[in-house]
C-alpha cells in the first residue's frame, strides 16, 4: 500500500499541470483551463448559445494564460451592477448628497490570474484528490479507523 506522499505527483513551478500518475496509471492530464463569462441580455436573460461578444467573453489560463477579453465582460458586468445599484438608491430616495459619490465610485477589478492558476494546480495535485481519484483513501481510512478502535 503506498502511503498518502506516494499520491503526490512531482510540481515544479515551470510545469503547474503535469500529468497524475498514480500507481503507473495516468488519472488525469489537463490540456486546457477555459473560462467563459455570459452577461444577461438587454432582456433580462442569458444566451448561452451565443457567440455574440456583446453577451459572452472566452479566455483560457492554460496553457497560455489569454484572459483579457474575460477581464473586459467582467468589468462590463461590474459597471453594469454599478448602475443597478445606483439606480436601486435613487428608488429608495437616497440622500441626493450620496448619490454623486456613489457615481463617481471608480470600479477596479485587479483579478490575479498567476494566482488562479496556482490554486488550481493545486487543487489537482494535492495528495487527498490523488487519493481519492484512485479510491485508496477508503484503504487509508478503513485501516486506521480499525486500528483505533
Amino acid at each position: 500500500m503506498i502511503d498518502l506522499e506516494g499520491f503526490t505527483p512531482n510540481r515544479t513551478h515551470d510545469a503547474k499541470f503535469r500529468p497524475v500518475v498514480v500507481e503507473g496509471h495516468n488519472w488525469l492530464d489537463v490540456t486546457e483551463i477555459r473560462y467563459t463569462v455570459f452577461l444577461r441580455g438587454g432582456d433580462g436573460k442569458f444566451y448561452f448559445d451565443s457567440k455574440d461578444s456583446t453577451h459572452i467573453a472566452e479566455g483560457t489560463l492554460f496553457p497560455t494564460v489569454q484572459m483579457d477579453d474575460v477581464d473586459h465582460k467582467l468589468m462590463e458586468g461590474a459597471a453594469r451592477l454599478k448602475a443597478c445599484t445606483i439606480s436601486v438608491m435613487e428608488d429608495l430616495g437616497v440622500e441626493q448628497n450620496k448619490l454623486p459619490l456613489a457615481r463617481q465610485f471608480r470600479l477596479e477589478l485587479q483579478l490575479n490570474w498567476a494566482a488562479a492558476s496556482n490554486q488550481v494546480s493545486s487543487a489537482i495535485y494535492s495528495p487527498l484528490t490523488c487519493a481519492i481519484l484512485t479510491g485508496s483513501i477508503q484503504r487509508v481510512f478503513f485501516r486506521t479507523y480499525t486500528r483505533l478502535r
